[in-house]
Formats: C-alpha cells, sequence, structure tokens
C-alpha cells in the first residue's frame, strides 16, 4: 500500500511540474489591474420636444485624434507575381480619348487611347472607367490594364465587355501607373 501511495505521489508530483513549466498553473498570485479613471466630461442633457425625433452624439470634451503617418504598402500583380508598388513621379501618362463601342452581340465596352508621356517605361498601367445611368448615378465600373509601356508609345485600350441596359455615359475615374 505504502509503495502504490508514493508511486501516486510522484505521479502528481510530475504531474503538477509539467502544468507549472507549461504555464497552465500559476503558483504566483498576480494582483488584479487597478481600475482606469476616465475623466470627467460634461454630457448635454437632450430635451425632448414632442413629434420631434433626434439624435444626439456626444463627442468627448478637448480630445484631438492625433495624426499618425503610416507607411503605405501596396503590392501590384504582375505577370510573374506580386511585386511592391513604389510611387514614381516620372510615370506620366495623358488620355487622349474614349469612346464607346458595342459589338455584334450588343455588348458594350469602353474602348480608347493613352500615352505614355514620361521619360520612363512604366510597368503597369490600369485605366478605371465608371459607368452611369441617365440620372447621373453610377451603375459600375470596368477597367482594362497593359504591361510595360515604354515613353512616347500610346496604348490603344478595351475594356471587358458589359450588358446594361440602363448605361448612357462613361468617365475615366483613375489611370494609375505602377
Amino acid at each position: 500500500m505504502m509503495k502504490i501511495n508514493i508511486r501516486m505521489m510522484g505521479l502528481l508530483s510530475l504531474l503538477i511540474a509539467l502544468l507549472l513549466l507549461a504555464g497552465c498553473m500559476n503558483p504566483v498570485q498576480v494582483n488584479p489591474v487597478s481600475p482606469v479613471t476616465v475623466p470627467a466630461t460634461t454630457i448635454p442633457t437632450p430635451t425632448i420636444t414632442p413629434g420631434v425625433i433626434a439624435l444626439v452624439t456626444v463627442a468627448p470634451v478637448n480630445s484631438v485624434p492625433e495624426e499618425t503617418q503610416i507607411p503605405v504598402e501596396a503590392y501590384v500583380k504582375r505577370p510573374y507575381g506580386f511585386v511592391q508598388y513604389e510611387y514614381n513621379p516620372a510615370h506620366k501618362v495623358r488620355l487622349l480619348e474614349s469612346h464607346v463601342e458595342t459589338d455584334p452581340t450588343g455588348s458594350r465596352m469602353i474602348g480608347g487611347t493613352i500615352k505614355n508621356i514620361g521619360p520612363d517605361r512604366i510597368d503597369l498601367v490600369t485605366v478605371t472607367i465608371t459607368l452611369f445611368n441617365a440620372d447621373g448615378n453610377a451603375i459600375g465600373s470596368v477597367s482594362s490594364e497593359v504591361n510595360y509601356l515604354e515613353p512616347n508609345k500610346v496604348w490603344k485600350f478595351r475594356t471587358t465587355p458589359f450588358i446594361m441596359s440602363d448605361f448612357r455615359s462613361h468617365q475615366v475615374a483613375e489611370i494609375f501607373t505602377g
């Protein structure tokens, strides 16, 4: 009977040691965290007027958010994978024209020309075009991209076809160079 108790004590001691080493048990009692005190602010009391619904928002008094500069990391899809984007002020393009084309199936696409007017080759040019209905509301967007546009060269772009019965006009929203 004595051998069983010694073995049990040894196993129990080993189990406790493993739990302590694994961080599952903490033999030291941790002091509780002291409560955070929030400075008192004056909160306006809304007045209730029958028949009027109001939304009251309360902002902390004298709190100005700090402006933090965060480095932007963007990646551009290339034919061989993704590369980190770095702004290049020498990348300059000019939209020469854009127009609507219709194919024999009735699908439309936006075509046009963009010229590299900078001194360097541009590895990626992407044009994004916003589509509008008769009321001038945006109803979608289409895009097209080209790899490696040499200096003084013109890219004749054409977007993917789209079918929107309420399409009436378009506007080039962005020309991205990377």
